[in-house]
């Protein structure tokens, strides 16, 4: 597989699920492959004519027009504006409102070229009366407006645009990713029995370079490229290992990261993808394929892109090992992850989100429900709440994995767990509590970590960063004062622990690591 040039014509003869079929979907068919044609048809936007397509040389899936209007129906889903919600749209753009970064009508974002599109198919007479409907709500809201100048629609700002849909460089991403897959088990590099996943160091790696993005966010630049020095001096590692973690694991820091610092994702993109040239020795490899595809997008164009990766990149992974592999407890973990990066900075709808972190609860909970797994299931979830201010549900889950977890005593290994409990439970308190509240639970936070982690660790100076930035917002400024010193000597021993011992170590008692995610906007709309 490394050895085909990979390209858009590849898409439409050369997918795995290319087979032809003779037999009609069935119902448990349309359940199955639901996701998937909701994620074509909505979020990436293809024509009903495409998807079916894409269905069909992909899955093998067969439908008539009439079946998927039928079903689409039937989960819901709108993409066409309705003449009503077209006439709301036209009063937005008379009413030059210039506020507003897109347009958005009963949940569907328009675009000036959907607009466009939506004039065209409108018979002249709608458009008159839709026009005129809307400058009569124009000139009462304006009485003071000259006839002229009201009769004259405000154009739309180019700002409000989208930035187009890199639909080659996603498909092309989208075929590598399954290439990899279906490549490494082809070639005997991952096995049922057998697949690299490098757990410890990938999830240390992730979490350096969230670190690195945290510190730099903040101001603190030096100490913020020598823990990017780390975390790129063990990208070759992983490469090497080809562990399933990497090559998504490795897109939602990126862009995630680009988010502030598109520059420098630029310059780190274009590093890895001659890492892997040097590693796969050929432009073809698909993780190649994958960097390269990256590197011409912009920021919010891979942000766009990043649920359908993960979510094939997951079904490819899944289809290859099935349900019943030694690897099950893997791939939910690895699912899980991935939504987890998604709910927090990529670009899918909540509603899809929830539904799959509940879902992906399940999966981990149905042994045991106070296994590890499923604690960190649970605070992927109240992470999910906190972002979008559901406080109390969000404050109810960090208690409940909160008191779980303390009853394993202080030499489990759940750390990480106990951190992201009292974090959650620290951005609450600033959000609805009193200042004592919020004081205490800074105090419990920063003390964990230090006692459990020690004064260096990643989390320690993620904690201390966030409480000397709280007690600097309400104005203390000696105890603001004191832990910014703790901050910056926190800060400059981990660098050098992490410089001296490499990733994937601990220096004091080790602990069961956790991704973090989500941290980067939770105080934002504070600051």
């Amino acid at each position: 597989m490394e050895n085909r040039l990979i390209t858009v014509q590849d898409l439409r003869g050369s997918s795995p699920g290319s087979t032809q079929r003779t037999s009609w979907a069935s119902q448990c068919d349309w359940e199955r492959h639901r996701e998937r044609i909701i994620n074509l048809y909505k979020f990436q936007d293809h024509t009903l004519r495409r998807v079916m397509q894409i269905m069909q040389q992909e899955q093998g899936f067969v439908a008539t027009p009439k079946m998927y209007k039928y079903h689409l129906r039937k989960w819901g889903i709108q993409k066409n504006l309705r003449a009503k919600q077209a006439h709301e749209l036209l009063q937005q753009t008379r009413q030059g409102d210039t506020q507003a970064s897109e347009f958005s009508i009963g949940g569907i974002r328009v675009d000036q070229e959907r607009l466009r599109n939506l004039l065209k198919r409108a018979s002249k007479s709608q458009r008159s009366t839709a026009a005129s409907r809307a400058a009569g709500t124009a000139c009462i809201g304006n009485s003071s407006t000259s006839p002229s100048t009201r009769a004259t629609p405000s154009p739309l700002p180019q700002a409000r645009l989208r930035p187009p849909h890199p639909q080659p460089e996603l498909e092309q991403m989208l075929f590598a990713l399954r290439s990899y897959v279906s490549g490494s088990f082809d070639a005997g590099r991952w096995t049922r029995t057998h697949i690299p996943w490098q757990d410890g160091l990938v999830v240390a790696s992730h979490n350096c370079g969230w670190s690195a993005g945290r510190l730099m966010n903040s101001g603190h630049v030096t100490q913020a490229f020598r823990l990017l020095g780390v975390c790129l001096d063990t990208c070759k590692h992983m490469l090497s290992s080809e562990t399933p973690y990497f090559p998504i694991g490795i897109y939602a820091l990126l862009f995630e990261f680009s988010k502030r610092h598109e520059v420098l994702t630029r310059a780190i993109i274009a590093f890895l993808r001659e890492l892997a040239l040097v590693v796969h020795r050929s432009r073809r490899h698909p993780v190649y394929v994958l960097f390269q595809g990256m590197s011409l997008m912009t920021s919010e164009q891979m942000r766009q892109c990043a649920w359908a990766l993960s979510q094939s990149y997951h079904q490819a992974l899944r289809g290859e090992l099935g349900h019943d592999s030694s690897s099950s407890e893997q791939i939910t973990a690895l699912n899980g992850r991935g939504i987890s990066w998604i709910a927090a900075y990529g670009s899918a709808e909540d509603l899809s989100l929830e539904l799959a972190l509940q879902e992906n609860l399940e999966d981990v909970s149905s042994g045991d429900t106070t296994s590890f797994e499923a604690l960190e299931a649970n605070l992927r979830l109240a992470n999910f709440m906190l972002d979008r201010g559901r406080y109390g549900e969000a404050r109810d889950l960090a208690v409940q994995v909160l008191s779980l977890a303390e009853k394993n005593g202080e030499d489990a290994q759940d750390a990480y767990l106990l951190d992201d409990c009292y974090r959650i439970l620290f951005w609450i308190s600033r959000h609805e509590g009193t200042t004592e509240q919020t004081t205490s639970a800074a105090q419990k936070w920063v003390n964990m970590c230090t006692t459990r982690l020690g004064q260096s660790h990643e989390l320690t100076v993620d904690a201390l960063g966030e409480v000397a930035e709280y007690y600097g917002d309400i104005g203390n400024i000696e105890e603001a004062k004191k832990r910014r010193s703790d901050h910056e000597s926190a800060m400059n021993g981990m660098c050098e622990r992490l410089e001296r011992l490499g990733l994937g170590r601990e220096d004091c008692a080790p602990q069961r690591r956790t991704m973090l995610y989500g941290r980067t906007s939770q105080g934002s709309e504070l600051r």
